[in-house]
């Protein structure tokens, strides 16, 4: 497990190869950012809202799952892979894998 460094035209990129395919600290950086995302688009009461908790509301449908929390529990089972169509999937399986908890507002595992 480590880092490795591809050359590709010039530009040297760092690919992460860590036990789930990503390096720990891309990993934490990633989730950072989703949860940024997730908490700006649940800022105000708007569409970029309602769409957002419509999404989490798909995730915890496709997963069977009555919570973020829940959710989260169940990433333990499923590949990177199967979470790149949803957002909220997403956060919760780097969640998973880094076993650091997701910061959200406490009215968003009621909203289910």
């Amino acid at each position: 497990m480590g880092v490795g460094l591809a050359k590709d035209h010039g530009i040297r990129r760092v690919h992460p190869t860590g036990r789930h395919g990503i390096s720990p600290t891309c990993g934490r950086v990633m989730a950072q950012e989703l949860c940024r995302h997730l908490q700006r688009c649940l800022k105000h009461e708007d569409v970029a809202r309602q769409l957002t908790l419509r999404d989490l509301h798909l995730a915890c449908e496709q997963w069977a799952c009555e919570s973020l929390r829940e959710l989260t529990e169940e990433m333990e089972m499923w590949k990177c892979d199967s979470t790149l169509d949803n957002k909220w999937a997403r956060v919760a399986k780097c969640s998973q894998m880094l076993n650091i908890p997701i910061d959200m507002p406490g009215d968003i595992e009621e909203e289910r």
